[in-house]
């Protein structure tokens, strides 16, 4: 099995995290993605404010094409565990 791993430059403590949700009739929400040509999907989650405009814009798409409720959802840092190495 072969397993690929991104392991980006760390940039700044992530925060808070933005993230676009579609909303049904019942308010039961899921986290929405779009196609990248370059990474194929990908969730709509941010850690980066500068990122907002471009995943506003693009939920407008998504919503304009499915029909659907779209809420741009705002998370504050809440460790739940650390994981070590």
């Amino acid at each position: 099995m072969t397993v690929f791993i991104h392991d980006p430059d760390n940039e700044h403590a992530i925060n808070e995290l933005w993230v676009v949700v579609s909303v049904d009739d019942q308010g039961n929400e899921g986290i929405c993605a779009h196609v990248f040509p370059e990474l194929g999907p990908t969730p709509l989650i941010t850690g980066e404010p500068r990122m907002l405009e471009h995943f506003r814009q693009l939920a407008g798409e998504i919503s304009g094409l499915t029909g659907k409720n779209l809420r741009l959802a705002h998370y504050t840092r809440d460790v739940a565990e650390e994981i070590r190495a």
